[in-house]
């Protein structure tokens, strides 16, 4: 997997799992990874940023709905499936909810938008046509694009095709990054596998994004995630640590799937399994 809405060192604290040392590193990463994926699957949706191009039906209305969107890079209106394709400009379009605001990382009230409003009229745009996949929308999809810039910088040139990525010297105050984090370095994610020291082990160019050159001292974001979802990925990794392990009398449970704690988490985030919307 490509994210990871909790890290090893977190599932590592002493307000959770306890552990020391690094034997159990890569373990607590794929627990990271598939408490996440669990998630996903539960709430149907996804909290990370993917890059992509998809295409929808058109709904003959003037209005179209969408999965968790962050930003429109295009849209297109196709003459069919096979059919040419007639590019909308920003302008022949809305985002709704026109509040959403899903990449100001400040509003804890973020949400993805959902729905777009055609609104070329005058040019003969007030409708999305009917029709089976013929809009296309490229942009960043999920539930928001929250970025928070840390205060290290990239300690040397790297290429496209480099699997480790070396930091700058430490700077009082720095927030740390470690594996499970996923990076935005220009316009490339990098997901952190691991970290020795300075050096990052990571996998380039994920979610739908392009591994490029990065030059010396270019700055590094880390991806947030919803702080439910992030402490319910934390409850779920650590139920699945010690379920592996045979369980201790806390954490031993009747329930199958998510429970209610879990589920308390992230009821508000949990979308009716109809559709792509």
């Amino acid at each position: 997997m490509t994210h990871a809405y909790i890290t090893p060192d977190a599932l590592k604290s002493p307000s959770a799992l306890n552990i020391t040392g690094t034997a159990n590193d890569d373990r607590l990463l794929a627990l990271a990874e598939a408490a996440s994926g669990a998630i996903d699957r539960w709430c149907n949706r996804h909290f990370y940023a993917r890059r992509a191009t998809i295409r929808l039906d058109g709904s003959g209305e003037t209005t179209i709905g969408v999965p968790d969107l962050v930003s429109v890079d295009g849209v297109r209106i196709y003459g069919g499936i096979r059919g040419p394709a007639t590019p909308w400009s920003a302008a022949d379009y809305d985002l709704l909810p026109y509040d959403a605001d899903p990449a100001s990382a400040g509003n804890p009230y973020s949400r993805p938008y959902t729905r777009l409003l055609a609104t070329g009229a005058a040019i003969g745009r007030a409708i999305f046509p009917a029709g089976r996949g013929n809009v296309e929308v490229e942009g960043v999809w999920g539930w928001w694009q929250h970025l928070r810039r840390i205060s290290r910088v990239v300690g040397a040139n790297a290429g496209a095709d480099t699997a480790t990525i070396l930091l700058s010297a430490a700077v009082s105050g720095s927030a740390e990054v470690g594996a499970g984090n996923t990076l935005l370095i220009g316009s490339e994610q990098i997901y952190v596998l691991a970290r020795d020291g300075d050096t990052m082990a990571v996998r380039r160019g994920v979610n739908g994004t392009t591994a490029a050159s990065i030059a010396q001292n270019a700055p590094i974001d880390i991806y947030e995630y919803p702080p439910p979802v992030g402490e319910a990925a934390l409850l779920l990794a650590v139920r699945l640590w010690h379920g592996a392990r045979g369980g201790v009398d806390d954490w031993q449970t009747s329930e199958i799937g998510m429970d209610s704690d879990i589920g308390l988490l992230l009821g508000a985030y949990r979308k009716p399994a109809l559709g792509v919307y």
